[in-house]
């Protein structure tokens, strides 16, 4: 039966019993191992998934209204979806279907908007993939 002891951080030891008789006539009794201790890491990687996000319009709002859906969360503003992305793992990916044709007050519609959301998810470490509609 091994019993193991650490001597160190790095190592640990076993006192293994035997029953062997040494050549000087005595009986040995232990057997002494050292192995190095093998780290484990205290926190594991968040892991990483490619998430889906979409703009959609809400139906017979006036004036026109827009939801962020990530997946099955839904963001009433640019403010509050970025409050979400903050959320993601680093590394993840964020796939913005853009749709067919976009609408001038749709969010997220200019160059200019659309560069500083990319430049926030890049900040964040979060990789904005656009997927352009049919």
């Amino acid at each position: 039966m091994k019993n193991w002891t650490q001597i160190a951080s790095a190592a640990l030891i076993a006192s293994i019993p035997l029953g062997l008789i040494a050549a000087n006539g005595q009986q040995a009794t232990t057997l002494a191992v050292v192995k190095p201790k093998t780290a484990v890491s205290q926190t594991a990687e968040p892991k990483t998934y490619p998430y889906h996000m979409e703009i959609v319009a809400i139906t017979y709002s006036y004036p026109a209204e827009w939801v962020f859906v990530i997946e099955r969360s839904g963001f009433k503003s640019v403010d509050d979806l970025k409050k979400g992305i903050s959320t993601l793992a680093a590394g993840s990916i964020l796939e913005l279907k853009t749709g067919g044709r976009r609408s001038p007050d749709e969010p997220l519609s200019s160059e200019k908007d659309m560069t500083d959301f990319r430049k926030f998810c890049e900040s964040k470490n979060v990789k904005l993939v656009l997927v352009p509609g049919k």
